[in-house]
């Protein structure tokens, strides 16, 4: 969700309160965000057409279940 703000919204809060908000370490916080922004190899964008599968894939499983 921090990743979504920071990249979505013009002003954020800092990691020191989103830190403090989830009861971690501000260096955990730091760590954490680092390694997400790797693991997506800095892509934050989605294409529509991922979108749409994700969506439907979701809608089939909500159905299904």
């Amino acid at each position: 969700v921090i990743v979504a703000a920071k990249f979505l919204d013009d002003r954020v809060f800092s990691n020191a309160y989103y830190a403090r908000v989830g009861g971690v370490s501000t260096a955990e916080m730091n760590r954490m965000e680092k390694e997400l922004l790797h693991l997506l190899d800095f892509r934050l964008v989605v294409s529509n057409k991922s979108l749409e599968a994700y969506c439907k894939a979701l809608q089939s499983n909500h159905l299904s279940s």
